[in-house]
C-alpha cells in the first residue's frame, strides 16, 4: 500500500516513521511488515514551451521563467528534463538530460511564430 500524508493546511508531511502508523483490520491491530519513507526521489520533467505567435509579447519572460525553473529544480546526476516546443506542431528541443546548461540553451534558442498545437505537445512521444 502506498500513501501520502498531509497536514490540515494541505502541506505534505514527510518525516514520519513506521512507529507513527497503526493499521487495523476488524478493530485488530495488524503488523506492519515493511515500511519505507520515499522522499527526495528523482524527478522526470517535460518543459513545454509555447512558441506560437500568441505568446510573442511575453516570450522573453517565458524563456527566463523556464530557465530559472530548471536551474532551481533540476539536481545534477539525479533529476532529468526534456524541452518540447509547440506552435503549429510539437518539436523535441532537448532530449532527456540532467545538464541544466543544455536545457537552458535549448530554451534560449527558441523563437516564436506559428499557430498553437498545445495538445500535440502534451501527447508528444519520444521516438
Amino acid at each position: 500500500m502506498q500513501f501520502t500524508v498531509s497536514d490540515k493546511k494541505g502541506r505534505f508531511v514527510n518525516d514520519l516513521l513506521q512507529d507513527d502508523f497503526e493499521i487495523t483490520e476488524g478493530r485488530k491491530a495488524q503488523e506492519i511488515v515493511g515500511f519505507t519513507a520515499e522522499t527526495n526521489l528523482p524527478l522526470r520533467l517535460a518543459i513545454l514551451i509555447d512558441t506560437s505567435n500568441s505568446i510573442r509579447e511575453r516570450f522573453k519572460f517565458q524563456q527566463e521563467a523556464a530557465t530559472d525553473f530548471i536551474n532551481a529544480v533540476i539536481r545534477p546526476r539525479q533529476d532529468k528534463a526534456i524541452v518540447v516546443s509547440f506552435d503549429m506542431s510539437a518539436e523535441l528541443v532537448q532530449d532527456l538530460t540532467d545538464d541544466t546548461q543544455k536545457l537552458a540553451d535549448g530554451i534560449r534558442g527558441l523563437r516564436p511564430g506559428g499557430g498553437t498545437a498545445m495538445y500535440d505537445a502534451i501527447f508528444f512521444r519520444l521516438p
